[in-house]
């Protein structure tokens, strides 16, 4: 239940930030100056792109935490079981979907 759940989540925050990106440069104008300033220095342009794929990452923990957990998780144990279950994608997502809330907020 909670897998369907998240999934239906992060499918809900992924639409949200297609239309989010669509409308940029209404929603927040200070970002979108930050991001023409990138292309004269270097630095500002891996903020925005930092900022920019943090949902993403939030999207992917919720969508496919089995993928990350096949992927990124060590494994232990004669099974080689997981130690990071779906459960730690779930509360990585959470956390990441509130730092780039959160990002996102320093620019209105």
């Amino acid at each position: 239940m909670a897998k369907i759940f998240h999934f239906y989540l992060g499918l809900v925050f992924l639409v949200l930030y297609i239309f989010f990106l669509l409308d940029l440069e209404n929603l927040l104008p200070n970002f979108m100056r930050a991001k023409n300033l990138s292309f004269q220095v270097q630095r500002v342009g891996t903020g925005v792109i930092f900022i920019l794929t943090m949902p993403l990452i939030s999207i992917a923990c919720f969508m496919k935490p089995d993928v990350l957990t096949n992927i990124l998780s060590p494994s232990y144990g004669a099974l080689n079981e997981a130690l990071l279950k779906n459960g730690f994608w779930y509360i990585v997502g959470y956390i990441t979907l509130a730092v780039s809330v959160g990002l996102f907020l320093l620019f209105i």
